[in-house]
C-alpha cells in the first residue's frame, strides 16, 4: 500500500477516535492486518480481537484507560451476535453510538 492511502487511512481512523474514542474496524480476510498491527497513534490503544472477545471487553472495561482511545482490530466479518455486549461497553464507559 502506497505511504499517501496509508496516511490517510491513519488520518481517517484518528479523526474517527477523537469522535468515538472507540473505533471497531471488521477486515473480512484480515487483507489489512500487517498495517493494522504496525499503526502507531498517540493515545490510542490498538487491540487485536482474534477469538478473545472476553479479554478485550476485560481489558476497555477495567484496565487503565489510553489518553484518545481505542482502535479493536478484527481481521473477520462483523461479528452480529456480540452487537448487544459491545453497546453495553460503550454505554458503560459513556460513549457516542
Amino acid at each position: 500500500m502506497m505511504d499517501s492511502t496509508n496516511e490517510k487511512m491513519q488520518r481517517v481512523l484518528s479523526d474517527l477516535i477523537d469522535r468515538k474514542r472507540l473505533v471497531f474496524w471488521y477486515d473480512e480476510g484480515g487483507q489489512m492486518n500487517e498495517f493494522a498491527t504496525s499503526l502507531q497513534m498517540h493515545g490510542v490503544e490498538i487491540l487485536t480481537l482474534e477469538n478473545n472477545a472476553f479479554a478485550i471487553k476485560y481489558r476497555i472495561l477495567k484496565g487503565k484507560q489510553p489518553e484518545r482511545g481505542f482502535l479493536i482490530y478484527g481481521p473477520q466479518a462483523q461479528l452480529h451476535d456480540e452487537s448487544l455486549v459491545w453497546k453495553y461497553i460503550q454505554t458503560m464507559l459513556h460513549l457516542k453510538p
